[in-house]
């Protein structure tokens, strides 16, 4: 009952802590554990499946005591009816955190639902969220993991780091050299400037002149100004 007082009072700011969670790039513990790409989304999110027990798919988090985390995902099953569990802990010991509780079952379809399981943390360390099935005669399906702290499940978001609002503004100085980039967040410059000797380049979708503009030559290419 404690716990459950706790938790009503722990209200959730919504930011995925899982990076990759759209189209599950990057690192993911078990991926290669059986899970495969469905060739249809959810919610825009990427599906992945598998028919094997175990080896649940995740990302381990650094998580702090008395913190409270939710952990939320589309779920659906090719049976009707289904079960699997919801397991927080790492395996191992090596700075293995802990969490309350440990593991929920939770009953599944075969439509798709989104669930969630709320812990707390009781012990410093990495805990490893994830969706277990102890038989392996039909498929699991999951999408848009979330991981958020507070109590409460709030609508899958994609963390801010994955988003297309998460441009990373990086300005590098050389001998010689000087440039400003925009960069999404696979690394992509998909706007700049540089200053490298005697010569500029700008690179942008659209690039807006303001005032009066003078140039005392232009080279026009397939009929257009580049």
């Amino acid at each position: 009952q404690l716990f459950q007082v706790e938790v009503a009072k722990n209200a959730s700011n919504g930011q995925n802590l899982l990076k990759g969670t759209k189209s599950f790039s990057g690192d993911w513990k078990n991926m290669a554990a059986g899970w495969k790409k469905h060739s249809d989304k959810y919610q825009g999110c990427d599906v992945l499946f598998k028919n094997n027990s175990w080896n649940g798919i995740g990302q381990e988090i650094d998580a702090n005591i008395g913190e409270i985390y939710t952990f939320s995902l589309w779920m659906k099953s090719d049976w009707k009816n289904d079960t699997v569990n919801f397991y927080v802990n790492r395996n191992g010991s090596v700075e293995k955190g802990w969490g309350v509780p440990s593991e929920t079952s939770v009953s599944i379809t075969s439509e798709w639902q989104r669930y969630s399981f709320t812990f707390k943390i009781t012990k410093d360390g990495f805990i490893f969220p994830r969706v277990e099935r102890l038989n392996q005669n039909t498929n699991l399906y999951v999408a848009g993991l979330k991981l958020e702290k507070g109590s409460y499940a709030t609508p899958y978001t994609e963390a801010p780091e994955d988003t297309d609002e998460a441009i990373r503004t990086v300005q590098s100085q050389l001998t010689g050299s000087w440039g400003v980039h925009n960069k999404n967040s696979v690394n992509e410059i998909i706007a700049g400037f540089n200053l490298a000797g005697r010569n500029a380049g700008i690179k942008a979708e659209t690039i807006r002149l303001e005032g009066n503009t003078l140039a005392d030559k232009l080279t026009a290419i397939d009929g257009y100004f580049k």
